[in-house]
C-alpha cells in the first residue's frame, strides 16, 4: 500500500487553504493507501471524526522556507513516504519522493501591483520552484491552467484541472425567521445587492460602488449596497470611498461574519456582484448559485468559465456595464427565476466529492508512472 503525505499546515489557520485541505480530506476514500498529515503541533482544526495519521511539526518552526526545503523533506525520508502533495503553490528543492502541488492561481504574474511586494516575491520564487520539482500539478480552473502554461511553458500534460465546489453548507433556506434575525443584527432592512469577498484592489469594489450611485442617482432603485468582507491589499481606499459617497447611507460594510450568517445574507440578497478583475476560480459566484441567487459578475479570466450561462456577465471596467446588467436583473423577475434555476443547476455540477476522487486519480497515476 503507497504511503502519502499531504501537508496540512494551514488547518492551524482558517482560511481558503485550511477549507481546501478539510473538503478533500472528508471525501477522500483511504482504502487503497495509507494517508498522513504533516501538521503544526497540536494546532489544528481537523474534525474529531479524521482517523487520519497525522506526523506532528514542532510548533516553534514558521518559516515558509525552512518549513518546505528542510523540515518536509526530512520527514517524508524517515516516514518513507512515496508521495507528498502540497496543497499550495511550494514544493522542495529535493525530491524524497514524488511530488503533487496545487496551484490554485498565478494571478501575481498578470498583475503585480494586486500583491504586496513581499508576497509577490514570495509566490514568484516558490511558484517557480514547484512548477519544475512537480511530477503533477493540480489547478482549479482551465482559466488558470492556460495562465500556467503561458508564462512557465509547461507541457499540459504535467497539468491537471480540478474544479472547487461550494460546501454542503449553502443552500436556499426555508425558513425566513432565520435570515430576518440575520438581517436585523446587520440593521438591512431594505433590499439589496450583495458582495462577499475582500475589498482590495483586484475585487474592483471601486467600480461596485460607482456603478451602484448610478443605480441608486438616476435610477432609483429601493435598493442598498452590503459589502461583506475585510479591506485586504489597499482595501482602505474603499472604506475611505464608502464614506465619500453620495449614497454611503445605502452602503452597508460588514467586515466578517460566521458561515451561518454568510448563508442567510446570500439567500436575502436580491442578486450577488462580484466584480472580479481576475480569479483562479470564483468561489463565492458557486455560493451564490448553490443558494438561489441571481448572480452578476465579470466575464473575464475563471468567473466566465465558471458560470458558464447561469450568470449575467459584464465588463469589469466598464461602470456603465456593471450598473446597466445589474438593473436588468433587479428589473425584471423572469429574468431573475432564470438565473437562479440556472444557477441551482449549474451549481450541482461541481461537488468535493469528484475533487476528492479526482485527486486520488492524480495520486495513482504520478505513483504508477514509471
Amino acid at each position: 500500500m503507497y504511503k502519502v503525505a499531504i501537508d496540512a499546515r494551514e488547518l492551524s489557520n482558517n482560511g481558503g487553504i485550511a477549507t481546501y485541505i478539510l473538503n478533500l480530506l472528508r471525501h477522500i476514500d483511504e482504502r487503497d493507501m495509507d494517508l498522513s498529515l504533516l501538521v503544526r503541533e497540536e494546532k489544528t482544526i481537523l474534525d474529531s471524526k479524521f482517523n487520519i495519521s497525522k506526523l506532528y511539526i514542532p510548533d516553534f518552526i514558521y518559516s515558509n522556507f525552512t518549513w518546505t526545503n528542510f523540515v518536509i523533506p526530512k520527514y517524508l525520508k524517515e516516514n518513507k513516504i512515496d508521495l507528498y502533495h502540497s496543497p499550495f503553490f511550494t514544493l522542495p528543492l529535493t525530491k524524497p519522493c514524488k511530488m503533487v502541488v496545487t496551484i490554485h492561481d498565478v494571478i501575481f504574474n498578470v498583475n503585480s501591483s494586486w500583491f504586496p511586494l513581499k508576497n509577490l516575491l514570495s509566490f514568484k520564487l516558490f511558484t517557480n520552484i514547484a512548477v519544475k520539482m512537480a511530477d503533477k500539478i493540480i489547478t482549479d480552473s482551465e482559466a488558470s491552467k492556460h495562465d500556467l502554461i503561458k508564462y512557465y511553458s509547461i507541457n499540459s500534460n504535467l497539468i491537471k484541472v480540478i474544479p472547487l465546489a461550494a460546501s454542503s453548507d449553502f443552500i436556499p433556506l426555508g425558513d425566513r425567521s432565520v435570515i430576518d434575525k440575520t438581517l436585523t443584527l446587520f440593521n438591512i432592512k431594505k433590499p439589496f445587492i450583495l458582495y462577499i469577498g475582500t475589498l482590495g484592489n483586484r475585487k474592483n469594489i471601486d467600480r461596485l460602488i460607482l456603478a451602484f450611485e448610478r443605480l441608486k442617482l438616476k435610477s432609483k432603485i429601493p435598493h442598498d449596497l452590503v459589502l461583506v468582507g475585510s479591506p485586504g491589499y489597499k482595501g482602505d481606499k474603499v472604506l475611505k470611498m464608502i464614506s465619500k459617497s453620495k449614497v454611503s447611507e445605502n452602503i452597508v460594510h460588514i467586515n466578517s461574519v460566521d458561515l451561518h450568517k454568510m448563508v442567510c445574507l446570500y439567500n436575502a440578497a436580491d442578486i450577488f456582484v462580484y466584480p472580479s478583475l481576475y480569479e483562479g476560480f470564483g468561489l463565492p459566484v458557486l455560493e451564490a448559485f448553490s443558494c438561489g441567487t441571481p448572480v452578476a459578475t465579470s466575464n473575464t479570466s475563471s468567473l466566465k468559465e465558471i458560470s458558464e450561462n447561469a450568470a449575467i456577465l459584464f465588463n469589469p471596467e466598464d461602470i456603465n456595464d456593471i450598473a446597466l446588467q445589474i438593473e436588468k436583473v433587479l428589473s425584471d423577475k423572469s429574468l431573475a427565476d432564470s438565473l437562479i434555476q440556472k444557477g441551482l443547476n449549474r451549481a450541482k455540477e461541481f461537488s468535493w466529492q469528484k475533487a476528492a476522487i479526482e485527486t486520488i486519480q492524480v495520486y495513482k497515476e504520478v505513483l504508477n508512472a514509471a
